[in-house]
């Protein structure tokens, strides 16, 4: 891995609450496929694209979607 791919993974675990899931659910949301990101991976894309991550990253943990 690489410096920014690490740098990417650290600011996420960061703004994960213990309230949304442990490491673990971290880590698999990073291996599924994303919609947000065209169906791609975030780990997959994480030195390229770390802002869309990030911001797709901070959909998810902000809350339920009610429809």
């Amino acid at each position: 891995m690489t410096d920014a791919e690490l740098d990417t993974i650290a600011r996420l675990d960061e703004m994960r609450s213990e309230d949304w899931g442990g490491r673990a659910a971290l880590f698999q949301w990073l291996t599924m496929p994303n919609r947000s990101l065209g169906g791609a991976r975030p780990c997959d894309r994480l030195e390229e694209d770390a802002d869309a991550i990030l911001a797709s990253f901070g959909a998810e943990i902000s809350g339920p979607w009610h429809g």
